[in-house]
């Protein structure tokens, strides 16, 4: 007689978004603006209120200098891969703050998900 597992004639469930979870990193973009206006992280602050419903986008905060007017603008995204250059998204926003002044915009990944990634 032939032995059963215990695992046999069990169906396994798993729902989408846990099997997403285990595929997909997050990493973080971080739009800083350094500008003599006082009204841009106030524009800022009305793009992160219409931007929360981008799909992957976790958090959006805006920051700004203890003394000066510069600010900043933090994307925290979870999807499949980091994209290195930015998302379309901070892309597009970065491009459109070259009009209030000096703009730089990176990619950050946190170090254990890229270990992760590439094991």
């Amino acid at each position: 007689m032939a032995r059963k597992l215990p695992y046999e004639g069990l169906k396994l469930q798993y729902k989408t978004e846990t099997l997403l979870e285990i595929i997909q990193m997050i990493w973080m973009e971080f739009i800083k603006v350094q500008t003599a206006r006082s009204n841009v992280a106030a524009k800022l602050k009305d793009f992160v209120l219409e931007c929360k419903q981008c799909k992957g986008l976790l958090d959006a905060k805006v920051f700004v200098h203890a003394v000066v007017e510069d600010c900043s603008l933090c994307l925290l995204w979870k999807t499949d891969k980091a994209e290195p250059s930015g998302s379309s998204l901070g892309l597009h926003l970065s491009n459109t703050l070259k009009k209030y002044g000096l703009v730089d915009h990176s990619v950050w990944v946190e170090r254990e998900e890229i270990e992760e990634k590439m094991s």
